[in-house]
């Protein structure tokens, strides 16, 4: 009998060492590695830095009806040529949105957002010596196309290095961003621009600008968008990177499995058959909720409109 145990124990041995075989040699996507690797130190100490360049794009778009109020009387501004600038503004992210798709399923998330973050850092530096309005305008048409493609491109980079369980944390630090921007925006206005003008108000909230633009050079590209365009190494790098600092043992050298796809960034499949329902309610909502929320915004010029400025003007004249 103890012939029969050992014999049994022996078989039993090898069955367990052929499982332990078959799950090494499991092959994983990206995000099987994703879930493998979970939430830990490298997305929270990353995450907040791609959702930061939220902060710098709504510091702009909350800081533009603040700067109309004082550039009426600067420039004798009339409330059709506030609009226009709040116009521009948000004309300039159509260009935008559809140059981050392609640069980013071309080139990759990371050169997108840093481009992005650049573009948006320089203009807002230009429009802050504007000495026209004319200059002021075409700087804030380039900046609402940095506002465009970092729109785009942040919420799809957030939610490729999280885990997909993870992913809504993810997008929610980005709104959470977008707010503090806009609040930053008007804190600051309201301690610099009627004191220090609205130049002095535009550098200020240019420094945030600045930082973000340095910390997003030292992101990762995305692994997901490596792993599509065959980059297969580099993708196992950055899983491999992530897992050391979330303290996650994860064996990936040559398991992930590689869905390289020529074809990219094309917008024949956003529009395929059975995408269109999905994207006319995705556009629908978009649509209303913008409309909603950013027509407010034109408003702000109007609701605070200098009357001292016209009165002044007016006497001047007669």
């Amino acid at each position: 009998s103890s012939g029969i145990n050992a014999e049994y124990g022996h078989n039993d041995e090898i069955q367990l060492r052929d499982l332990k075989d078959e799950s090494t040699d499991e092959r994983l996507t990206v995000d099987d590695a994703l879930r493998k690797i979970g939430l830990g130190w490298y997305h929270l100490k990353w995450i907040p830095v791609i959702a930061s360049s939220a902060f710098t794009q709504s510091s702009m778009v909350a800081l533009a009806p603040l700067l109309m109020t004082e550039l009426q009387c600067q420039w004798d501004l009339h409330t059709i040529h506030e609009v226009i600038i709040l116009f521009v503004l948000f004309f300039g992210n159509c260009p935008g949105d559809i140059l981050s798709g392609l640069l980013s399923d071309k080139k990759g998330r990371k050169v997108s957002l840093v481009f992005g973050q650049l573009l948006l850092l320089t203009w807002t530096v230009l429009s802050a010596a504007a000495s026209s309005y004319k200059f002021f305008g075409m700087c804030y048409f380039f900046i609402g196309i940095a506002i465009g493609m970092l729109t785009f491109v942040t919420v799809v980079h957030l939610s490729e290095i999280s885990p997909p369980n993870f992913r809504s944390y993810a997008v929610t630090m980005f709104f959470m961003f977008w707010a503090l921007g806009a609040l930053f925006s008007c804190v600051v206005s309201y301690l610099l621009l009627n004191s220090r003008g609205w130049m002095i108000t535009t550098f200020v909230v240019a420094v945030p600008h600045l930082i973000v633009s340095i910390l997003v050079l030292l992101v990762d590209e995305s692994p997901k968008y490596l792993a599509v365009s065959g980059q297969t190494a580099a993708a196992e790098q950055v899983l491999i990177r992530m897992a050391t600092q979330n303290k996650v043992e994860l064996e990936i050298e040559g398991r992930l499995i590689v869905e390289a796809s020529r074809k990219r960034g094309t917008f024949s499949d956003v529009i395929a058959p059975s995408q269109r329902k999905q994207l006319f309610l995705l556009f629908s909502l978009f649509f209303s909720a913008g409309l909603i929320v950013y027509s407010s915004y034109t408003m702000i010029p109007y609701m605070l409109e200098n009357q001292y400025c016209y009165n002044s003007n007016n006497i001047n004249s007669t």
